[in-house]
C-alpha cells in the first residue's frame, strides 16, 4: 500500500471526524507540526476553524490547546 502523506492524513481525519487536536494527530499518525498542516490546508481553500480550549497541566498550570474543526 503506498504510503499516505501528513496532509493525506489531516484531510482524511477531518473529513472523517470532524476535529483534530495535535495530541491526536501526534499520537495516530506521528505528526508534529499540525498547525502547518492547518495553515497548507487552508491555503488550499479548506475551511477550517481554530477553536481555543482551556486546560490545566498536570503541574498546575494553565495554558490553551487548538482544536481544529472543519466549518
Amino acid at each position: 500500500m503506498k504510503a499516505k502523506t501528513q496532509k493525506q492524513e489531516v484531510k482524511n481525519h477531518l473529513e472523517k471526524f470532524g476535529h483534530l487536536t495535535s495530541k491526536i494527530a501526534n499520537d495516530s499518525y506521528g505528526i508534529s507540526r499540525l498547525s502547518d498542516i492547518i495553515f497548507r490546508l487552508r491555503n488550499d481553500g479548506w475551511d477550517i476553524k481554530t477553536i481555543d480550549q482551556e486546560h490545566v497541566s498536570r503541574y498546575g498550570n494553565k495554558g490553551t490547546h487548538a482544536i481544529y474543526q472543519l466549518n
